[in-house]
């Protein structure tokens, strides 16, 4: 469908998956990165993801009221460590460039503007290259 409206796979791409993947179960995620290890070589991912360790309330970060809001309700489904991100992204064939907690990034590149920006601890972003060619594919790291 993607090539039939003028995508091609081989074309180095800038994919945004942005506010997604706590949505998701892991099969979805999984998914969604076993096609993402078909990028072209030098294309560029952005996506963020909420902490595994406050869906299974191990850790609330002070977001009591997040976690039932979102996760005792049963909409977040997928978390993920920053510990097991490179392993992930590399399993895929991408190298992880950065992986920041949004306050991070705000102090980086929101403050110095002048803004604020509303954040929780729960959430973070990653930047990363695709390095391998597709099909380049190791054994599946657990989540």
């Amino acid at each position: 469908m993607r090539a039939a409206h003028g995508y091609l796979m081989r074309n180095r791409t800038f994919f945004v998956w942005e506010g997604v993947t706590q949505y998701l179960t892991e099969e979805g995620v999984r998914a969604t990165f076993d096609w993402l290890a078909e990028a072209a070589t030098g294309g560029l991912l952005s996506f963020t993801y909420v902490r595994k360790s406050f869906l299974t309330g191990q850790q609330l970060y002070g977001w009591q009221s997040g976690y039932k809001r979102f996760v005792e309700t049963g909409t977040w489904q997928f978390g993920l460590e920053p510990e097991a991100c490179p392993a992930l992204l590399r399993n895929c064939g991408w190298r992880l460039i950065e992986d920041v907690a949004y306050e991070e990034l705000a102090h980086e590149y929101i403050r110095p503007t002048g803004r604020s920006l509303a954040s929780t601890q729960v959430e973070r972003i990653v930047y990363a290259e695709k390095v391998d060619p597709p099909n380049q594919r190791i054994v599946p790291p657990e989540f």
